[in-house]
């Protein structure tokens, strides 16, 4: 039997295998469903859908793959980066990114995923540096999307990131520098001379 609630509060009916199915209309016309095991959990997704739609939620937007957001995230980015950094970016997306979490939509997008994500990248043997140019990506797009109201927080903040292997060169690019226009900062350890550390400058 359906719970029927008020105009844009949503219902909740259990199905015939046993689950709870809860319904949401927003104001725009567009009609969201869910399925829960329990009907509490009906409930509060609903109550989330009513919150989202009262702080501006884009739900339609919410659900456009991430393959098709990042297409037009880096069409409408391109201005304010650098034309190799942007080769860069699409590069990392079509060979990477697009692979593992293209089909997905932004919506379904969480922190579990986007680790694990990582993890396989590290599985197929791609270095640290790559995988964190790959967050960078990420966590920049998708930053913009929460202000778009297309996801109401960044599923990738917060995310366990690859260290770097000893001796290994960092190269850090314009999302982790603060001034976009200076040149890379590289970070390596100058080599020891019978114990001691000889400053980098003597080996430029």
């Amino acid at each position: 039997m359906a719970t029927n609630r008020g105009k844009h509060e949503g219902s909740i009916f259990k199905t015939p295998g046993g689950k709870w199915r809860a319904q949401y209309s927003a104001p725009n016309g567009h009609r969201f469903s869910e399925t829960f095991v329990t009907k509490e959990e009906a409930k509060q997704w609903l109550i989330e859908q009513r919150s989202n739609q009262n702080h501006g939620f884009d739900f339609k937007g919410s659900m456009v793959t991430l393959r098709e957001y990042l297409e037009k995230w880096l069409e409408t980015s391109c201005t304010s980066l650098r034309e190799k950094t942007t080769l860069n970016y699409k590069r990392m997306v079509l060979r990477y990114i697009v692979p593992h979490l293209g089909n997905m939509s932004l919506k379904d997008l969480d922190l579990a995923t986007i680790e694990w994500f990582y993890s396989q990248l590290g599985k197929e043997g791609i270095g640290p540096r790559t995988v964190r140019v790959c967050h960078n990506i990420l966590h920049k797009s998708l930053d913009k999307a929460v202000r778009y109201r297309l996801v109401t927080y960044n599923p990738s903040h917060g995310a366990s990131l690859p260290r770097y292997s000893h001796g290994e060169m960092m190269i850090l690019d314009e999302c982790q520098y603060p001034h976009v226009n200076a040149p890379p900062i590289f970070t390596h350890t100058a080599p020891a001379i019978f114990g001691k550390n000889v400053p980098l400058s003597r080996w430029v």
